[in-house]
């Protein structure tokens, strides 16, 4: 037999905020509390997903599957470029915001380039790493 608590107060959802930790480090959190949370403190759960507090990384996923390159955030953080190859031919990435990447080649290539990316990106073909 399942006991299946009752929510009765209405949840908000807090999209970017902060929890500091003893080393100084501080996490990027997004959070769904009940609207009475501050005054009445609730347990947490927390789940630990590396560089997924959006989803932008499902660009970084596809990328994965052709380069060489690490796509973590952490080895290529946004405002950086990364030169590297994609189906062995000379690219680089420019990670602009999380949801967006300037990808750069030659023009001779570029057709190339957008068909792999167009596959690459289809629905079913995540990989799901980042």
């Amino acid at each position: 037999m399942k006991n299946i608590p009752e929510f009765t107060e209405t949840i908000e959802e807090w999209t970017h905020f902060f929890i500091p930790l003893s080393d100084g480090i501080k996490l990027a959190a997004r959070a769904w509390l009940p609207i009475n949370a501050i005054e009445q403190p609730v347990p947490a759960i927390l789940e630990y997903i590396p560089y997924r507090k959006r989803d932008g990384t499902a660009i970084r996923d596809v990328l994965s599957k052709g380069s060489p390159a690490n796509m973590s955030i952490d080895a290529l953080p946004l405002g950086e470029v990364r030169r590297t190859r994609i189906a062995q031919l000379a690219v680089a990435f420019w990670f602009t915001d999380e949801m967006n990447c300037q990808l750069i080649c030659f023009r001779s290539v570029g057709g190339y380039i957008m068909d792999w990316l167009k596959n690459a990106s289809e629905p079913g073909s995540e990989v799901n790493f980042h």
